[in-house]
């Protein structure tokens, strides 16, 4: 497994509401993913088209959009699937 060094998480806006909206098993979920994300920021897939720069991590039926520097992970989305992309 790649290790980073990510010493902090930021959420957009729009991502930090739709994570506090979410019920409490959901939210677990979602924030376990993000915490394997600051390990190993390598884990979600690279997007292509007008979404470029950006990296998608699966959870269910949810995605986390999201990009990252050497020492920050940025939260850029969470949302469903099937609005996630537009």
């Amino acid at each position: 497994m790649v290790q980073c060094s990510i010493k902090a998480v930021e959420f957009s806006r729009s991502a930090a509401d739709f994570v506090a909206s979410l019920p409490r098993a959901l939210k677990k979920t979602i924030g376990q993913a993000i915490r394997e994300l600051a390990l190993n920021p390598f884990l979600g897939i690279q997007l292509k088209g007008r979404l470029y720069g950006l990296r998608k991590r699966r959870v269910g039926d949810y995605r986390i959009l999201y990009h990252f520097t050497e020492t920050t992970l940025k939260v850029v989305d969470v949302g469903d699937r099937k609005d996630i992309y537009r």
